[in-house]
């Protein structure tokens, strides 16, 4: 299968990228800078420049594509200031982009990075996809960003991850001062 990968070097893309190529999919990768396309190049995956917030950039990204997966985040690092506006952007206008972007290249499938903390749990209820959501300032986008993927005539999934821990992340220290 031929997969666009939007966010291709980010803390999930990093690892998913290298997965696709082992499984056998021909995977083109879009980032922001060029500098860390050599190691994704080495590994035969065609890298372009560009990002999801430039809509002009996004048809390169995804043409000829069976799949887009849009991982394109800027969560806030641990010690950085909680400032979201650039990750609410992403949310809000590049996947709007990317979106109409797969409309317009004929890309048929969109996968959607999201996060679970948009399900609050409720003691030791367990949480399904009926469980309502409830948002904050960090989540109303992520809801914003899933409402627009549940919009499209696109074939469509939404993958909902917890935290990121380990190494890369920006998280290592805190974890393991957590863990100790």
């Amino acid at each position: 299968m031929k997969v666009g990968v939007i966010g291709a070097t980010g803390v999930l893309g990093r690892h998913l990228v290298p997965r696709l190529v082992e499984r056998g999919h021909t995977v083109r990768a879009q980032l922001r800078d060029p500098a860390k396309g050599r190691t994704l190049a080495g590994l035969g995956v065609e890298v372009v420049v560009g990002d999801i917030l430039d809509a002009g950039s996004l048809p390169a990204a995804i043409r000829g594509c069976e799949i887009a997966m849009n991982l394109a985040t800027a969560v806030p690092r641990p010690g950085d200031p909680p400032d979201w506006t650039a990750n609410d952007r992403i949310r809000r206008e590049g996947t709007a982009n990317l979106l109409a972007a797969c409309v317009s290249a004929g890309v048929p499938r969109v996968i959607q990075q999201s996060i679970a903390m948009l399900h609050s749990g409720d003691g030791d209820q367990w949480v399904d996809e009926d469980a309502p959501i409830e948002t904050g300032p960090s989540t109303q986008s992520a809801a914003d960003m899933e409402g627009l993927v549940r919009a499209t005539k696109l074939d469509w999934r939404i993958v909902r991850g917890g935290a990121f821990y380990g190494p890369g992340t920006g998280r290592d220290a805190s974890w393991r001062a957590a863990a100790r």
